[in-house]
């Protein structure tokens, strides 16, 4: 929908993982720290990918597993753009046995599947 409108999506996800912060809502800072790195690493950009990716699972440590699968796979998919494959390798297994212990509800937030990890594992590897 905005594909051609990188300034106010910058301005967008600079502003938005502060929102959720001052809110206290770890679910939308997570989001919106995940968000960022879908976009940085479309736009190429690894490193700027990989931090977004790293605070936002940092973020969120007594998540479920479903909600970690979706975070861990977003730094499984961007650590290869910064020339860090063992690392992509690793969040890959732990995306894998965190998906492989979520039940079948899905979530808002995190509601990651076969599916999305198929899509990371090809960025992964």
């Amino acid at each position: 929908m905005y594909e051609n409108r990188q300034g106010l999506g910058r301005k967008y996800q600079r502003s938005a993982p502060d929102l959720g912060g001052e809110a206290g809502d770890h679910a939308t800072y997570c989001r919106a720290l995940r968000g960022m790195t879908l976009r940085a690493t479309h736009l190429g950009y690894g490193k700027q990918g990989l931090e977004p990716a790293d605070s936002a699972a940092e973020a969120a440590p007594g998540a479920g597993p479903r909600v970690v699968a979706f975070l861990r796979g977003r730094q499984a998919a961007a650590a290869p753009m910064t020339g860090d494959r063992l690392t992509a390798l690793a969040r890959l297994c732990e995306t894998g046995d965190c998906l492989s212990q979520a039940d079948n509800r899905r979530d808002a937030l995190g509601g990651y599947d076969r599916a999305a990890y198929s899509f990371h594992k090809t960025h992964a590897r």
